[in-house]
């Protein structure tokens, strides 16, 4: 009943022509408040223990989650699943 978009990430907000820090953040920060007008929830599990800079900032606490290991992601995503399915 409620759409999710889950984004599998190294975390940082850039482009393949170095377009990055606070501009990047920001855009991040629109297109999360766009999904959101569209009654679209998102999430963030990313692979980078230095994502802890820029996630919150974009995603706001309880909205993400910064797996250490690539071994660790299913379960994650197990607990995530299990987090929102009686929402």
């Amino acid at each position: 009943s409620r759409k999710w978009i889950i984004l599998l990430s190294d975390g940082k907000p850039n482009d393949y022509d170095k377009y990055e820090g606070r501009y990047g953040i920001s855009d991040v920060k629109q297109a999360l408040r766009e999904l959101n007008e569209g009654n679209i929830n998102s999430y963030a599990l990313a692979i980078e223990t230095k994502t802890k800079y820029y996630l919150p900032q974009m995603f706001g606490q309880n909205h993400f989650q910064i797996v250490t290991k690539p071994t660790d992601l299913i379960g994650s995503m197990v607990a995530f699943y299990e987090k929102i399915r009686h929402q």
